[in-house]
């Protein structure tokens, strides 16, 4: 998922231009501004989100574990309001990869 404000940024493959909005209008879960390594860390992780296939992927919440298998496919987006927005209402892109099977 990203932010509706810096996902342009992203799709354009401009790096600077993204961590540079990121830090001007996203806010930590803390409230705190992000800083430029944490706005790097997101632009990096859509992209080798975007480029895995066959990776395992897995994600600890509280008590629960989460997995899959990243695929060769064009995920679906939607552009939908934050459920846990941080900094006012903000709007998301969420991508879903179907599995083939």
């Amino acid at each position: 998922m990203d932010d509706e404000r810096v996902h342009p940024y992203w799709k354009a493959g401009d790096r600077a231009g993204y961590i540079e909005e990121a830090q001007k209008v996203l806010h930590l879960a803390s409230g705190q501004p992000v800083i430029k390594p944490v706005a790097s860390r997101w632009f990096n992780l859509n992209t080798i989100l975007m480029q895995t296939v066959d990776d395992l992927w897995i994600h600890r919440e509280k008590q629960e574990i989460w997995w899959t298998y990243s695929i060769a496919a064009e995920p679906e987006v939607q552009l939908i309001d934050d459920p846990n927005p941080h900094s006012g209402s903000a709007r998301i892109f969420v991508y879903y990869m179907s599995s083939p099977v």
